[in-house]
């Protein structure tokens, strides 16, 4: 089993980041004790279970090294992606070592989401509401075209929220945002579809339990969004839906 926890330098092991405490509670979970190999070197097939180190502390893994990519696939005979959540990411491990493999399948969880996407987009009933989070419009701007051409109503959350706000005119403090976005934003927005809130909750510090809700309008320049309120349209938006 390989997998990856955060952003540490590569070359860098960090204790923070390491995967052992995910291998022990795989063993709790499992009542088997899975070997833990820190290193690519140390990888052998003597345990039914087995761990890798985080992924991400390799040389090359976010570059989606070529040489890195074969050296993950040949640790298997077959290797199965089960990771839906970084499938987008062109890594070593995400991407390279399946294009590396003599044999590479969907796990079952892919299967499950791939499915699912498919039912959503597919098999939709109208009215249909969208809802997307995320810190960046960037890495989901696909994601919210396609939506925006199946539902009536697409309704943002997080950082995304934030950057479409910019783009209608508000001020958003230091809230944050994407400027390379703007011009992508106010041509979603054209469409009509993006829904976003009248009030957010803001405060001056993101780790601060002293915040307000306030209108879109009424955001000081010296606060960040935290989160957003629900308006009654958009309660009614998903009742509906």
């Amino acid at each position: 089993m390989i997998s990856h926890f955060g952003r540490p330098n590569a070359g860098e092991f960090d204790q923070d980041f390491s995967l052992n405490p995910v291998r022990k509670r795989l063993g709790e979970l499992l009542k088997y004790k899975p070997a833990f190999f820190k290193t690519l070197d140390d990888v052998h097939f003597m345990h039914d279970i087995s761990v890798l180190e985080n992924t991400r502390f390799l040389v090359g893994e976010l570059e989606n090294n070529i040489e890195l990519s074969k050296e993950i696939a040949s640790l298997a005979d077959v290797y199965v992606f089960d990771a839906f959540g970084t499938a987008h990411r062109a890594h070593a491990s995400t991407h390279g070592a399946i294009e590396c493999s003599e044999i590479s399948c969907a796990g079952l969880l892919l299967e499950k989401e791939t499915e699912a996407l498919w039912k959503a987009t597919r098999l939709y009933e109208s009215p249909t509401v969208s809802i997307v989070g995320g810190s960046k419009i960037s890495s989901k701007l696909e994601v919210i075209k396609s939506l925006c051409k199946i539902s009536n109503q697409v309704i943002t959350g997080g950082g995304i929220t934030n950057t479409f706000l910019k783009a209608q005119g508000h001020k958003i403090g230091r809230s944050l945002c994407e400027d390379s976005m703007l011009e992508a934003a106010i041509g979603l927005l054209k469409t009509s579809k993006i829904s976003l809130p009248n009030e957010v909750v803001v405060s001056k510090n993101i780790d601060s339990n002293d915040s307000r809700i306030c209108s879109i309008d009424s955001i000081n320049d010296d606060e960040i969004i935290l989160d957003q309120v629900f308006s009654i349209e958009s309660n009614d938006l998903i009742a509906g839906a």
